[in-house]
């Protein structure tokens, strides 16, 4: 079995590690029954009201139903079984000692998802060099990921989440700096002119010598578990199996980082429902006192990325997406 060192050395290096045969299948199972139970309940409510939009509230919670993917947002206590496996990694000293490594003593989650591919066609988008159903990006600065299992996702073409290793070392975000596949969104939120996805030379290259070599996915059995680095950039494969796995995704900051954004806690009565390491990451508490840590992974990676000028192709493909940007802003203003 890989030890806690190893482990560390490759989620640094690759911006993401899946810890293989982590949970009891019996307990897995647990947990996929229950949550198949809220996610039937959503559709059900869904249907007798004659919803259509997207989001939804009701008994299940809030929920996002799309072609590809329908969401549980904020699922803490709908499963006794999946709030003690996320006990347990919380716990556990492999997870935990790992976990410390990453970002020190003491996280505060900002999400808690389920997320089930209904196996709806997902194709790879037509147009672009490396193009996902859902494109490459960043998530905020300082948080990671941990995602589980309660499903098998196996090799390529079944939705799986896509992962460029080594990508959290790279100097921007690709969905705001570069021209890999749609959607191109402007700053504003209009569409830029889709032209540039083809007529992209810089971005060509990018993608064929430097995201396409090291694409891969977050492929695991039920059971399994993985940490990412958000600043890894990743997006969705294409699902064309009819695949419908279930994973969780959890987001997550250390507790000495600010949110970017508001995120309140669970209500009292969630609250008390969870085992007690998820229930101070949930209500955003950490241990007391707390440590000041700052060799961590996550403090390393930034250190190497604030002393590391934007330069060679990816100097080149910022200034090609500048001028896409100009371009298209330009063009729409023709328009009124």
């Amino acid at each position: 079995m890989i030890d806690i060192d190893q482990a560390a050395l490759a989620l640094e290096k690759d911006g993401f590690f899946v810890c293989r045969n982590f949970f009891p299948q019996a307990q897995v199972e647990s947990a996929r029954l229950q949550i198949e139970a809220w996610l039937k309940t959503d559709l059900e409510e869904r249907k007798a009201s004659k919803h259509t939009e997207a989001w939804h509230e009701g008994n299940a919670g809030t929920s996002i139903l799309t072609a590809p993917t329908h969401l549980l947002l904020n699922a803490y206590g709908k499963s006794a079984a999946l709030d003690e496996m996320a006990e347990k990694i919380l716990t556990d000293p492999f997870s935990k000692g790992l976990l410390d490594r990453l970002v020190g003593d003491g996280i505060k989650l900002r999400g808690y998802n389920i997320q089930k591919m209904t196996g709806a066609p997902d194709p790879r988008p037509s147009i672009g060099v490396s193009a996902n159903p859902h494109e490459w990006h960043r998530d905020s600065l300082g948080e990671i990921g941990i995602a589980m299992f309660l499903e098998d996702v196996p090799g390529p073409g079944n939705g799986a989440t896509s992962l460029v290793a080594g990508s959290h070392y790279f100097p921007y975000c690709p969905r705001w700096h570069a021209l890999l596949g749609p959607p191109f969104i402007l700053k504003q939120g209009k569409r830029g002119l889709s032209w540039f996805l083809s007529n992209n030379i810089f971005s060509k290259i990018l993608g064929h010598t430097v995201v396409n070599p090291r694409a891969t996915g977050a492929y695991g059995n039920r059971g399994d578990f993985y940490f990412f680095i958000n600043d890894v950039w990743h997006g969705r494969e294409p699902n064309v199996h009819g695949r419908s796995g279930i994973k969780v995704m959890i987001g997550a900051f250390s507790v000495q980082d600010p949110f970017p954004d508001h995120v309140p806690p669970p209500s009292e009565d969630v609250l008390a429902k969870l085992p007690p390491r998820l229930r101070l990451a949930a209500a955003q508490m950490g241990p007391t006192p707390l440590p000041e840590i700052d060799d961590t992974i996550l403090r390393r990676v930034r250190r190497v990325r604030g002393k590391s000028p934007v330069t060679g192709l990816f100097k080149w493909v910022r200034a090609e997406r500048r001028l896409a940007d100009a371009v298209s802003t330009f063009a729409r203003k023709l328009k009124r």
